[in-house]
Formats: C-alpha cells, structure tokens, sequence
C-alpha cells in the first residue's frame, strides 16, 4: 500500500487545494501525536490522515462533504481504507459518494487537460523561441494570461519533481 505525501497529491492535483489547505489546518487541530496533530505538511502522509476517523476530520474548521470525499477518493486509490462519517449509510449517501466521486474525476480531468494546454505554450516559448506576445497572438490570449500560463505551469512541473509519487503518476480516471 503507497503512502504518498500529501503535498505529492497536492502536486499531482490527486486533492483540491481547500482539501490540502484543511489538512494544514488539521496538523494544528488535533494535538501533537494524534493523526495528523503535530507533523509538518511537508512531511504528513496519507497513512497519518487515515488513522483519523472520517468523524473527526468533519471537525476540522472548512473540512465539509467536498473535501472528506476528495480525500476519501485519494486514500481509495492507494488503497487505504478510511471509515465512512455516517453511522448508518443510506442508498442516498451511497449515490451522493458516486457522483461527489465521478465529479472529482471530472475536475481532474479538467486541470490535466489545462496543463497540457499550458505546457504547449511554454513549449513555443522555450523551444520555438515565439515571444509571449507572439504566442498571445497566435493563440487569442492576451500576453499577460500567456505569462500567467507558462509560469503556471513551470511551478506544477517544479513542485512534481520535487514531490513525486510512489509508483508513478496515479490518476482518478
């Protein structure tokens, strides 16, 4: 079972940015030695959030349903299990984890689709020597969207060798 670092599927877009922003926030709630009460965010993991019961973490300031099902979905990937918060689990909640589920991947599939889109337009910078205003052009952006991109994209390229995950890329499709 991987037990990948939480910036890592942070970087890799494996959880949202309010799920990874709550668990910063849960290194502070829960006390040193409980979960994830008391380690660094550069060195929590998933394993120590899964000893946590799904309960708890709904008590985690701004950790609501978006967030326990972003992570529910990342711990499932790497195969953790992790209780569900509801004592009693309904057909309802089932449908709700599905589609809560199938959206998550969606978005996944949206920010995979807009770094490609990214890295092509830093690839005409840097490798065909086009510049921002050139590429604005050519592609109806405007120059400064153009360099918003490019930097983008050079931070999430810089943040995934730096964190990468254990056994190669994993996504929620």
């Amino acid at each position: 079972m991987a037990n990948p670092l939480i910036v890592a599927l942070s970087a890799w877009d494996l959880i949202s940015i309010r799920t990874y922003g709550c668990l910063v926030t849960a290194t502070r709630w829960f006390e040193p030695g409980e979960g994830p009460g008391g380690i660094a965010i550069e060195a929590l993991r998933l394993g120590d959030v899964a000893v946590v019961s799904a309960r708890d973490m709904l008590r985690v300031p701004n950790f609501g349903r978006r967030c326990y099902f972003d992570l529910y979905a990342a711990m499932k990937m790497f195969g953790w299990s992790w209780g569900h918060a509801l004592e009693r689990e309904t057909e309802q909640d089932r449908r709700r984890m599905e589609a809560a589920l199938a959206a998550r991947a969606h978005l996944a599939t949206q920010r995979r689709e807009a770094l490609e889109r990214a890295g092509a337009l830093r690839d005409l910078h840097d490798r065909e020597g086009l510049t921002r205003k050139d590429i604005a052009r050519r592609v109806g952006l405007s120059e400064s969207v153009v360099q918003r991109k490019i930097a983008e994209i050079r931070k999430v390229e810089e943040m995934r060798s730096r964190y990468p995950l254990m056994h190669g890329e994993r996504t929620l499709n």
